[in-house]
């Protein structure tokens, strides 16, 4: 049995490296947010550069792996898998990552921010409508917790408000002050909504929810310049 398929492993990887490539199909995982970073374009462009075209060639000709990899160190794609099936077909599978925010920095660099914590360079091609920080960050560097702090809680803060329907509806923009609160900018009302740390943040935003529904409807959108929700039990 164990040199029946020892036989018919060698045979199989013999032929697999042996296979004409008779096609390549890219297939970029549509994600939630109805927008992607990359277009089938760019990955067939990226492959000629890479590795040239692969079209006729064995698949033992053809640096596969060397694709893969290049596709997997992008810090837009989550995971990439390349390979050649029984039929010829050289397949690209890809999987981005999901911004939950675009970041502006102080000096007007722009970053896209997945669920992650991960930073992603903005290409300028995602147009999802996503929550937007700006004001007072700056990239993280080496050592420099401050920063990296802000960071941290502008993912959990993005994370919140892109999980409940309300908050996306009502929140498009995130200013980061000198004392580090985040200022959120609703689309309704002429308030802005205060908070200076992420602890218990489903609950504070949770309050927010309960006032906006049985406190401002009655007292007046306009009736208020600040809310904090700094603060759990407030």
């Amino acid at each position: 049995l164990g040199a029946i398929v020892a036989f018919t492993w060698n045979s199989l990887s013999f032929a697999s490296k042996n296979r004409i490539i008779s096609e390549v199909s890219i297939d970029i995982k549509e994600n939630s947010t109805g927008s992607n970073f990359f277009e089938h374009s760019d990955i067939t462009e990226l492959l000629q550069k890479t590795i040239g075209n692969p079209i006729g060639k064995p698949t033992s000709e053809v640096k596969l792996t060397q694709f893969e990899l290049k596709l997997n160190r992008l810090p837009q794609i989550e995971n990439a898998q390349v390979y050649v099936d029984f039929n010829g077909t050289l397949k690209v599978k890809i999987k981005e990552r999901i911004p939950v925010a675009l970041v502006f920095t102080k000096n007007s660099k722009s970053y896209y921010i997945d669920s992650a914590g991960n930073i992603i360079p903005d290409l300028k091609v995602f147009k999802a409508p996503i929550l937007v920080f700006n004001g007072n960050i700056n990239l993280p560097k080496k050592g420099v917790k401050s920063d990296k702090k802000i960071w941290d809680e502008i993912t959990v803060i993005s994370k919140e408000i892109s999980s409940k329907e309300l908050l996306k509806l009502q929140f498009e923009q995130c200013y980061v002050d000198k004392f580090k609160r985040y200022v959120l900018i609703p689309k309704v009302g002429k308030h802005t909504i205060v908070l200076n740390n992420t602890s218990n943040i489903s609950r504070k935003f949770e309050n927010l929810r309960v006032f906006y529904k049985k406190g401002l409807p009655k007292l007046g959108w306009n009736k208020y310049r600040e809310i904090d929700i700094s603060y759990e039990n407030q």
